[in-house]
């Protein structure tokens, strides 16, 4: 073999693996930087629904730890809303403890106010009754912003007014990468992030991925979030 020849066997080889390799940057690309943008997700245009929002754990090959969301929204069925909404929620409480699951968010929108009730697989779920919608709390936040230390950018979080709801539940892992979801832009969703938010007094707060808020009528609570350790019984 000649000193052509084996350069051009040489040349293929040389094509061969910068086409493998540059095939396997664009899909690093593809799942980096364009799957959060794709996976936008939108409420019902209705202005009452139900929705089951759930938070789940997923491995990548490399054991790094990954997180995956999927939904399920309910439009009423019957004139009575709130039978339809206890309806659901009771459909809810019979499927029990999934694999994989970290939390579920059940959410009721019911015109201009929304519920939100976060259940992570280690809390106790109690039996609600609903009968009639909470009243608005007296609490907003004026600025709430998404902070990740490996985005060079934070994000700032819309929280629409019908979710300052007396005994909602905000800023749970579900409800941020929920709203997140909502929203046509990149991010990065792990343990490393924050919630940064200037409060009702205008005082600066911060939420680490295992704190959350529940709101009141005039005040509100910082929760720490229930963990394998402190297992409901």
């Amino acid at each position: 073999m000649d000193f052509f020849e084996e350069f051009e066997q040489y040349l293929k080889i040389s094509m061969f693996l910068a086409f493998h390799w540059f095939r396997i940057f664009l899909a690093w690309c593809h799942k980096t930087f364009m799957k959060p943008i794709e996976s936008t997700k939108e409420e019902p245009p209705e202005t009452k629904w139900v929705q089951i929002y759930t938070l789940a754990s997923s491995s990548s090959g490399d054991n790094e730890s990954r997180y995956r969301s999927y939904e399920k929204y309910s439009l009423p069925y019957t004139d009575n809303f709130f039978q339809f909404v206890e309806n659901e929620f009771n459909f809810f409480l019979e499927q029990g403890p999934q694999e994989e699951v970290i939390e579920n968010l059940f959410v009721v929108k019911h015109d201009n106010q929304c519920i939100v009730k976060s259940f992570p697989m280690y809390k106790k779920i109690e039996p609600i009754t609903w009968t009639q919608p909470p009243k608005p709390s007296e609490i907003s936040f004026n600025f709430v912003e998404y902070y990740h230390p490996k985005m060079l950018k934070t994000l700032e979080l819309m929280i629409p007014t019908h979710f300052y709801t007396i005994g909602n539940d905000l800023f749970t892992n579900a409800f941020v990468l929920r709203q997140l979801e909502l929203m046509n832009c990149y991010f990065i969703f792990d343990e490393q992030y924050e919630i940064r938010f200037l409060d009702h007094e205008i005082n600066g707060r911060i939420l680490k991925f295992d704190e959350y808020i529940v709101l009141h009528e005039k005040t509100y609570d910082t929760i720490k979030s229930v963990s394998a350790g402190e297992k409901s019984s």
